[in-house]
Order: C-alpha cells, then sequence, then structure tokens
C-alpha cells in the first residue's frame, strides 16, 4: 500500500474502485485451481486495458482488484465504473479446457485531493465483498455523501491553492494578438491569465476559473488581471499610439459593479488611460441578464477613458437590438459562430450581425481563426479584426515594456 499513500499529484477527481469477480470460491470448484487463475489472469488484463496511462491498478486477492483512478470529474469516474461492469462481463472466457462468463461487482469511492487513498480502502473492500455475497453483479458508486464530501474537499483545496496564488503572486498575463485586416498600425491583444500552482506547472484559466466563480473569487481576480495591465503599461516606452489591451470582465464584477468602480480610480492613480488604452469586455449572455448594470457600468468606464465590448457576441435573439443599448467599441464574436462558419446559415447570420455593427460603428473582432482561408474570408467580409493560433499564440507577459511594444 506504500503508492497508496501518496498525495494526488495534480488536482483532478480520484477514486478507489473495487472490482470483485463474484462467486468465486464456486467457480474455482467447478474450473480448478489451474484454470481459475488462467481466467483471473484474463480478467486483469482485460482490467488494464480499459484503464488510462494516470490510473494504478493492484492485485488485491485471488479474485479481487484495486484500482486507483484520476479523471477530471466525478462523473467520468463514474462512467468508467459501469463501462469495467458492462464491459468485463460480456464476453466469453477461456480458460485452458473451460470456457465461462462471470459477473462483476464493482464498487467506486471518491477520494479528497489530499486525503490518503488508505484510510477508505477498508470500508471499501468490506462494502464490496457484502455486495458481492448479498447482491452480486452491481455498480456501486458507494455513497452520495462520500461523493459530494469529495468534491466538497476538492473544491476547498483549489480553493486554497487559488489564494495562495494570489497572495504569493503566481498568477500571470498572456496576451494574445488581435491583428487588423483594415490596416489599423496600433497593436491590440486580448488579455489572458495563467496561474502557476505549487509544483510549478502552469494552468491555463479553464483550469482554474470554473473554481472561482464557485467561490466568488472572480472580482478578485479581475481586479488582479486589471492591475497588472495597467504596470504593464505604465512600463512602455513612450509612443504616440500606445497598445490597446481588451480585458475581460466576469459576472461577478457586473454584479458587484459599484465596488470595482470605486477602487479602479484608485488602481488608475494619478495617470490617465491615454487614446483608452483599456477595453472591457463582458459576455453577451450576461449582459443581457443585467443590462441595467451593464449600461452603468460601460458609461462610467466611458468617462474614466476605458473602451466597453461585449464578448461572445452573436448567439442570442437580442443580439442585434442589444447594440443599441450600449456604448460599444467592439463586438468579438462567439467561437461557436467561426467553428461551424461553413454552414450556409451560419454565414448569412454573420453578414447580418458585421452589418449590423458597422451601421452603428462598431468594430468587429472574430477569434479561432486557424488558417488562411478562413482569414481570407474575413476580410471579404468585412471583418475589422481577427485573432486565433494562425495569427499568434498567446504569450507570457511579465512586467516588461516589450510586453507591449510594438
Amino acid at each position: 500500500f506504500r503508492h497508496l499513500g501518496v498525495p494526488a499529484a495534480d488536482s483532478r477527481p480520484r477514486a478507489a474502485l473495487l472490482l470483485v469477480v463474484d462467486g468465486f470460491s464456486a467457480l474455482e470448484a467447478s474450473l480448478g485451481l489451474e484454470d481459475a487463475e488462467r481466467l483471473v489472469g484474463h480478467v486483469g488484463s482485460a482490467i488494464a486495458a480499459l484503464l488510462g496511462g494516470s490510473d494504478t491498478l493492484f492485485r488485491f486477492s485471488n479474485d479481487e482488484w484495486l484500482a486507483i483512478l484520476h479523471r477530471d470529474s466525478v462523473s467520468d469516474i463514474e462512467q468508467l465504473a459501469e463501462r469495467l461492469y458492462h464491459d468485463l462481463a460480456a464476453p466469453l472466457y477461456t480458460a485452458g479446457s473451460h470456457q465461462t462468463r462471470i459477473t462483476l461487482t464493482v464498487c467506486a469511492y471518491p477520494i479528497g485531493l489530499k486525503e490518503n487513498a488508505v484510510a477508505i480502502i477498508e470500508p471499501l473492500v468490506r462494502e464490496g465483498r457484502r455486495l458481492s455475497t448479498e447482491t452480486p453483479g452491481q455498480m456501486v458508486m458507494l455513497g452520495q455523501t462520500a461523493r459530494d464530501s469529495a468534491e466538497a474537499r476538492d473544491l476547498a483545496t483549489r480553493g486554497d491553492q487559488l489564494r495562495a496564488a494570489l497572495e504569493h503572486q503566481r498568477l500571470r498575463l498572456a496576451y494574445q494578438s488581435i491583428a487588423s485586416l483594415e490596416g489599423d498600425a496600433r497593436m491590440h491583444a486580448d488579455v489572458l491569465v495563467r496561474m502557476v500552482d505549487e509544483h510549478n506547472r502552469e494552468l491555463h484559466a479553464s483550469e482554474f476559473l470554473p473554481t472561482a466563480e464557485k467561490l466568488e473569487l472572480m472580482a478578485e481576480i479581475d481586479r488582479w488581471v486589471v492591475g497588472r495591465a495597467l504596470s504593464v503599461l505604465s512600463k512602455r516606452e513612450i509612443n504616440p499610439l500606445p497598445a490597446l489591451l481588451l480585458i475581460r470582465l466576469s459576472a461577478e464584477t457586473l454584479r458587484k459593479a459599484d465596488d470595482f468602480l470605486a477602487w479602479l480610480p484608485a488602481a488608475l492613480g494619478p495617470r490617465k488611460l491615454l487614446h483608452r488604452e483599456l477595453c472591457f469586455t463582458l459576455q453577451e449572455s450576461v449582459v443581457q441578464g443585467q443590462l441595467g448594470k451593464a449600461a452603468q457600468l460601460a458609461r462610467a468606464l466611458d468617462e474614466l477613458g476605458a473602451g466597453f465590448a461585449l464578448d461572445h457576441y452573436g448567439l442570442g435573439a437580442q443580439s442585434v437590438p442589444l447594440l443599441d443599448e450600449l456604448p460599444l467599441r467592439f463586438v468579438r464574436f462567439a467561437p461557436q459562430l467561426t467553428r461551424l462558419f461553413g454552414e450556409p446559415s451560419m454565414q448569412q447570420r454573420m453578414t447580418d450581425l458585421i452589418r449590423a455593427a458597422k451601421q452603428r460603428g462598431i468594430k468587429t473582432i472574430v477569434s479561432h481563426i486557424e488558417d488562411a482561408n478562413l482569414m481570407a474570408r474575413m476580410w471579404q467580409m468585412g471583418v475589422d479584426y481577427i485573432q486565433g493560433y494562425y495569427i499568434q499564440e498567446p504569450d507570457v507577459v511579465l512586467l516588461a515594456t516589450d510586453a507591449v511594444r510594438r
């Protein structure tokens, strides 16, 4: 059990899985010791073939296996347990001169992120053996309470990691160039955030922002990003046309718009935003739910010299009317529109949305451009700016002047 006592190497959910061949004593009596051992060897190989490279499998006893699983979610663990239960009982196993089918009892038990797996083995094995004897041939996730408590512990641990990263300055900015299709010489950049965990592994936003949303830490992260972006801008070279940075704001910041607007002037200090160096973006769906607050925020940002934009734009039924409700500088289309651009209906949708934005003097941005052909089509349609891995992959920004140097 030495390996079981080692804490998880990453933040993904874990579970201990016990697999028991039902009625093994009767099988052993029927097949004989040698063929029974061949049978469990075949079953063990089948189990190993269905596990992933990060999983660990142990032969626990003559008729039992124990696996420690690592997956992206508890539901993924449950799906794997179901698959093991069904797939291993389906084939006809050949063991020496015998052919037979088996049934399995499969029990899964979620493990907290820093929980010692050894501590849950005894109750898992006890319950698995009881079920195999009394009600064989089933897959069981042991206790909703265990599952919920494991998820709660994992969330709390990830929250502690995130708070520590904020406290110890282990967040990083990254930027991705936004290229002009209309000859604009000014550098535009999309600001992204990364986190370096305690193992010095860099995490993308999708790996830690969902935790921040659940724990209501997004407003704090938004302020960190804005403050760091202002530091980057303040270190720029004297330039008559400074870079423009697009910074995402969260639904939490919009809900607490008064607090954000009270904080921002102090963060700006004596310096002014030249030529609208910052443009703040909110997702269209978030704005639709709090339109009054969004309009108030957009007007206040305008007075401070910052721009305002809609992100993930174009999916809503009220996308076009929304353009008349806010002082917008840009709209950035939802990635789904780019991915489905090959469909004629989606091309017509984008054409109509681009026309509506141009009629109101609002610039358009299309993201997720991955090839030259799609870039050319965007230019033909009159899109103003594009971004994506075909243009540039995100670069990490430290507090260096060349981060926003043309």
